[in-house]
């Protein structure tokens, strides 16, 4: 009995292990996809600048450490091959923006085509704001002048970004300071933009360097966090979005109670609120609970594995596509990298070291994106002085990701509307017994992510409802939706079609280099099985570089052959799927069921070798 027990604990052991690793690993390709001369700055936006459904990425250099040292901004557009190339001129994003501390991508006049921002210390203060104009075609235009965004003097900032706040259907932007006031600029619905910092009973009482927007109370707007970091003897804030212009600060009433540097909300126990995690440059990190009723209860991050000291930067996604949310933090003083894995029952677990991220230096900037529609999030990451641009080679969970359209311009002018990137709307989806919420908005200014929601389903195959609540009141269902593709959601209107996306076969578990180029083989490689753990039958996924007689050998943990599977002579070629990966059914050679526990397997192609282990559960 107690040896049965024992066993028992072993393979709940590794099929733990095999969840949180499966098949999950980041490679870094910041040569090979073009970015090697990208600035190591503060700033790192993913947007779509051109509507090619490919992310672009302006990288901007500026830190508090060089603040007034001018840096090289540069903005790469994605070529949809996996590269990048340097359109920075081309686009008329060169002059006056030498550095930035913080920029973003938002729609300000609704014409379907991504503008942007950015803030620029080093210029005279009183032109330290750029909102560019894009134009459709490739070029933005500065139009700064003419819509009436003026900081004030001595104004520094380091975090701010487009936001609805007043649900109106025209993208707001509010910028943090450092040395004044912070900064609302209503939009006025006709290319020009308002302050009304004091109206909105924002402004003169905040300092902090960063900014986040999230609806806390799920009463349908933007409420406002602003980190204030201890580094400086700041306190956070917290303001609820009152639904008439006006904000109410409930610091203490929500029981946010500690200073920070940066914060991300987040639903990580997807219970339907966002929950807020905090990192501060000289204290500790936070994870304040939503409990639902406008107050927070701050769970102990170190208890819940997600403490850390010293930290500077933060940002949060589903990097498994398990269905639960995950958190990378990154550190300044001791230039950790931190991903915690969210374990699904409160408890989170650092695998940063083992899925290839590694310690690069002070903390700068970082944002998750899936900047190749393969639809697992990909992670640019940035310290002082290194940047790297991290691949998600994924697993054999299922997903979906969704592109919001609002209806402004549209429909008639008397009724209320959503801001065309739906920023502001709120998502939920319910698969299997996952049910998780996403809002669109743009994340920190110092890692502003694409407006564009992300599901991991894990191993739901399909969406049994999903719900979108868009900022004009209106609400959107959906239902029997297919898993592993990307939506465009129209207000309205509902699906109105399909982006193309890069599908991966399951169950690949590529390590370093990629095993193609151009379609071409280019390495042998053998992959993680699928399922694993299995019963009573698994794939074993492989690639080869050249034609060969594959053998695949099954052996027991005595080191015993059991199963000897004979492929036959196979061409070069990419052996991923079902239908061409070979197939186990969990029998020895004279057909008999084996029992369970750890097996190894390893293929044989010409001069090639290689094995891998994995677990049957009976």
């Amino acid at each position: 009995m107690q040896k049965k027990l024992l066993l028992l604990i072993l393979f709940f052991i590794l099929y733990i292990h095999s969840i949180v690793f499966a098949e999950t690993k980041f490679t870094n390709i910041t040569e090979e996809a073009g970015l090697k001369d990208a600035p190591s700055g503060a700033c790192i936006i993913w947007g779509d600048y051109d509507n090619d459904d490919d992310l672009d990425l302006y990288t901007g250099n500026g830190d508090w450490d060089n603040w007034w040292e001018a840096g090289s901004n540069i903005f790469y557009r994605n070529n949809g091959d996996g590269t990048f190339t340097d359109i920075t001129k081309e686009a008329g994003l060169a002059e006056n923006a030498s550095s930035c501390t913080h920029a973003g991508f938002g729609d300000y006049d609704n014409d379907g085509i991504p503008d942007f921002y950015l803030y620029n210390p080093i210029l005279d203060p009183a032109k330290r704001i750029i909102l560019y104009h894009n134009d459709g075609k490739g070029k933005f235009t500065d139009v700064t002048d003419k819509v009436g965004v003026k900081p004030v003097q001595d104004f520094s900032s380091w975090g701010g970004g487009f936001v609805d706040y007043n649900n109106d259907g025209n993208l707001d932007i509010y910028f943090t300071s450092n040395a004044g006031q912070d900064s609302l600029y209503r939009n006025n619905g006709d290319e020009t933009f308002t302050d009304v910092s004091d109206e909105a009973s924002l402004g003169a009482s905040n300092f902090g360097p960063v900014a986040v927007w999230g609806d806390y109370d799920n009463d349908g707007d933007m409420d406002l966090f602003i980190a204030g970091g201890s580094v400086f003897g700041e306190k956070s804030l917290f303001y609820e979005n009152m639904g008439d212009g006006i904000f109410n600060d409930v610091t203490n009433k929500a029981g946010i109670l500690f200073s920070s540097h940066s914060a991300v909300f987040l639903d990580y126990d997807n219970d339907g609120n966002l929950d807020i995690y905090t990192v501060d440059g000289l204290s500790s990190s936070h994870l304040y609970r939503n409990n639902g009723n406008k107050t927070f209860t701050d769970i102990q991050a170190w208890n819940a594995g997600v403490g850390l000291s010293h930290g500077e930067r933060v940002t949060a996604c589903d990097y498994d596509n398990d269905g639960y949310m995950d958190i990378y933090a990154m550190q300044w003083m001791d230039s950790g990298r931190f991903l915690f894995h969210n374990n699904g029952d409160g408890t989170f677990m650092d695998v940063a070291k083992e899925l290839g991220i590694i310690r690069d230096g002070p903390a700068n900037g970082c944002a998750f994106a899936d900047y190749d529609n393969d639809g697992f999030l990909d992670l640019y990451s940035c310290s002082l002085w290194q940047h790297s641009l991290y691949h998600n080679e994924g697993n054999d969970n299922n997903w979906l990701k969704i592109r919001l359209v609002g209806s402004i311009g549209d429909i008639p002018v008397n009724i209320k509307r959503t801001n065309k990137d739906g920023i502001g709307s709120r998502i939920t989806v319910q698969a299997g017994k996952l049910s998780i919420i996403r809002e669109i908005n743009t994340g920190c200014s110092r890692g502003y992510i694409p407006t564009i929601a992300h599901f991991g389903l894990g191993q739901n195959s399909k969406i049994d409802k999903l719900v979108i609540r868009w900022t004009s009141g209106q609400v959107t269902e959906l239902q029997d939706i297919q898993a592993n593709q990307f939506i465009v959601v129209k207000e309205g209107l509902g699906i109105t079609g399909t982006i193309e996306t890069k599908l991966r076969p399951k169950a690949v578990k590529p390590n370093g280099k990629l095993a193609t180029t151009w379609g071409e083989t280019k390495k042998d490689r053998l992959y993680q099985n699928y399922p694993n753990p299995f019963n009573p039958e698994t794939w074993i996924p492989f690639t080869l570089s050249k034609e060969g007689k594959v053998i695949l050998e099954i052996y027991n943990s005595n080191q015993n052959i059991v199963r000897t599977i004979d492929l036959g002579i196979k061409p070069a070629g990419d052996y991923l799927t079902m239908d061409r990966a070979a197939y186990w059914d969990g029998k020895n050679d004279d057909r008999e069921v084996l029992a369970s526990g750890v097996y190894f397997y390893t293929i044989k192609a010409g001069d090639f070798t290689d094995t891998g282990k994995m677990v049957i559960i009976r």
